[in-house]
């Protein structure tokens, strides 16, 4: 599996946003990424655990199959 070419990343903690570009990629793939983060809580901030949402958007006309692996 080829290496995407261009990963652009935005973030603030505890929040990222990854987006994948790529002239191969028939549709724009973005990650979105969160920890826990509860102000004045360390205990609470330190639980092993992150949401994730990738978000697949067509920017054609044509339909296009996508499988995702995470």
């Amino acid at each position: 599996m080829p290496a995407i070419r261009e990963i652009r990343y935005a973030g603030v903690f505890p929040d990222a946003e990854l987006e994948f570009r790529d002239p191969r990629l028939p549709v724009q793939v973005t990650l979105c990424a969160s920890g826990a983060f509860v102000p004045g809580d360390a205990d609470s901030s330190a639980l092993p655990g992150a949401r994730f949402a990738l978000v697949v958007r067509n920017p054609g006309a044509a339909p296009v199959e996508v499988s995702l692996i995470f």
